[in-house]
């Protein structure tokens, strides 16, 4: 038998051939407590604009590999979360202690884990923040692992300059220079005007669309804003706003 984990006052081991979680008490019984095994992967902090949520992501090992990101907080009930989601992750019934049994692994497998895995940081929102390294950096949808926006920056423009350069000269020709331009700016200030900030110049001005209804104001607006991914805009949406106050 595979021993994957072994903890200090009881021992639960996994059975990689069986498939089989086992918990042996001090006076060696054994019991069988599931047929799947945890390891926590991952600790992050999630930083939203109102609250900061502690988070675990688990792999669920057995017949199949599952990710679940969890609460840190949801984690002395993740059997319920589990038989809700995964059904065919279950626990045995030789005793009927298995959720309290079930439980304890959990708690000891984050102590055991705790003093190995760092605690990461994770944004919410897209938008400037410091880095490990004490750093600005703007993060977007392009850093999938460290914020969950769907904003995400045209930094492509690294690997297929030409192609952007030629899209956005291609815009300039929707309309007047006197409108296009502007908007072209406005549409790349969102993450620029930080750094006009940290350059001493505190930039303050209202970019006002005006047309009748049905004047394609919105449409254009999203157009402009496509380059930054396949997201649509919406420019009265909460998240939307939060991002635009991060910016």
């Amino acid at each position: 038998m595979n021993s994957s984990k072994v903890f200090s006052n009881t021992e639960f081991r996994y059975d990689e051939n069986k498939k089989i979680l086992f918990y042996i008490n001090n006076k060696g019984e054994k019991y069988r407590l599931a047929n799947f095994e945890v390891r926590i992967i991952r600790r992050y902090r999630l930083v939203g604009q109102k609250e900061s949520l502690d988070m675990v992501t688990l792999l669920l090992h057995g017949d199949k590999d599952t990710k679940l990101s969890i609460k840190l907080s949801e984690l002395s009930v993740l059997m319920k979360k589990i038989e809700q989601q995964y059904p065919e992750s279950h626990l045995y019934f030789d005793s009927r202690r298995q959720y309290e049994l079930f439980k304890q692994y959990l708690m000891e497998l984050y102590e055991h884990t705790a003093d190995t895995l760092p605690v990461e940081t994770v944004y919410q929102n897209a938008g400037w923040n410091l880095t490990p390294n004490n750093t600005q950096y703007y993060y977007s949808g392009n850093d999938a692992v460290y914020c969950c926006s769907d904003f995400r920056l045209a930094n492509d423009v690294c690997f297929f300059p030409r192609d952007l350069i030629n899209w956005e000269l291609e815009l300039l020709h929707i309309g007047s220079d006197e409108v296009m331009i502007p908007l072209i700016l406005h549409s790349h200030l969102g993450y620029t005007l930080k750094l006009f900030e940290l350059a001493g110049y505190q930039e303050q001005y209202i970019m006002i669309l005006i047309g009748e209804s049905g004047s394609k104001k919105t449409s254009l607006s999203r157009v402009m804003f496509s380059l930054f991914g396949e997201a649509m805009v919406n420019f009265t949406a909460t998240d939307r706003a939060i991002e635009l106050a991060l910016m």
